[in-house]
């Protein structure tokens, strides 16, 4: 198959870019670099080197053909969009409907997107089931659904088979620390840098927020079984798994056999206590469930950083 992968040279995208060229496919790339990285870029894809945005997607679509697109290019900081809900809007929903027109006009037959469990769970279900009622804490959650909804339109509509994986906390090898991404990412390079972590406290729970940590390469086997199964609508892609952060900063701290000052600090706009989502009805359709644990995950992450 042809794959358009939006965000390619991202954490996420390129370790889906990579799994889609080792099991056969054509794939291109779509990333403006704002915060992707050319050393993830795989030298098998093409690469364009454009914005989501931008009037050369059509150019893009035309020269590249796509069966499939996989969009994983977004604002993905929710204290960013909540600073500033005309920018995330832009990118997550402006940039995500440029997409589906053009996937609607060259004729793509499968549209995947990286949609927000994290986001939109529901927090009076633990853990939340894909039907739940998301409480709207931020501009980004609200995109998330908003795009979630128009993919239902367009299969609905134009009949494009679409799906929208909602991600719990991704974490693995190429995750970046940068600006509020990432609670491993920011961890793991504190600890090797020797400095402090932050736990955000929430009230009634002292040792931080609760979150389902699911390790990038089981992330992307389901992006594997999704071409090969005929199914649309939402899944949940999680561990169904709560870890709160103190519990995950003991882990980094015994893995690194370190030590560094680590401080509790009050809630930031946005966050939710607790995510956790149900992984039943992926785990039904799909036959996918996760096979790294957090332990084990942490300790594959922080060698891969150490070792840069």
């Amino acid at each position: 198959m042809r794959i358009l992968v939006t965000g390619g040279a991202g954490f996420i995208g390129s370790h889906i870019v990579d799994e889609y060229i080792a099991t056969g496919h054509e794939v291109a790339i779509v990333d403006n670099l704002s915060t992707g990285h050319r050393d993830n870029l795989n030298p098998h894809a093409r690469f364009f080197e454009v914005d989501i945005r931008g009037e050369q997607m059509a150019e893009v679509f035309g020269q590249f053909r796509p069966e499939v697109v996989n969009h994983h290019a977004a604002q993905k900081s929710v204290p960013y969009s909540v600073e500033n809900p005309l920018f995330d809007a832009d990118v997550n929903l402006m940039g995500l409907l440029k997409l589906l027109e053009l996937s609607r006009q060259h004729g793509v037959q499968q549209f995947i997107m990286a949609s927000s469990g994290g986001a939109l769970a529901d927090p009076g279900e633990i853990p939340s089931p894909e039907t739940g009622t998301p409480l709207f804490l931020s501009p980004y959650s609200v995109a998330k659904y908003a795009s979630e909804k128009y993919l239902e339109f367009y299969q609905i509509t134009y009949g494009m088979q679409t799906l929208s994986f909602r991600y719990a906390n991704v974490y693995g090898p190429r995750q970046t620390p940068d600006g509020e991404a990432g609670v491993v990412a920011i961890f793991t390079q504190n600890i090797l840098a020797g400095r402090p972590c932050k736990i955000y406290a929430l009230p009634g729970m002292p040792r931080g927020a609760t979150r389902d940590y699911v390790y990038v390469k089981d992330l992307v086997a389901a992006h594997g079984l999704a071409l090969t199964h005929n199914v649309t609508g939402v899944y949940n892609v999680g561990t169904g798994i709560e870890t709160d952060t103190e519990t995950l900063t003991d882990h980094l701290l015994t893995i690194s056999g370190r030590r560094v000052p680590v401080s509790i600090e009050g809630a930031r706009a946005g966050d939710l206590a607790r995510s956790c989502l149900d992984n039943g009805k992926i785990l039904r359709d799909l036959g996918w469930s996760f096979t790294t644990s957090v332990a084990d995950g942490l300790r594959l992450t922080y060698d891969w950083a150490r070792n840069l």
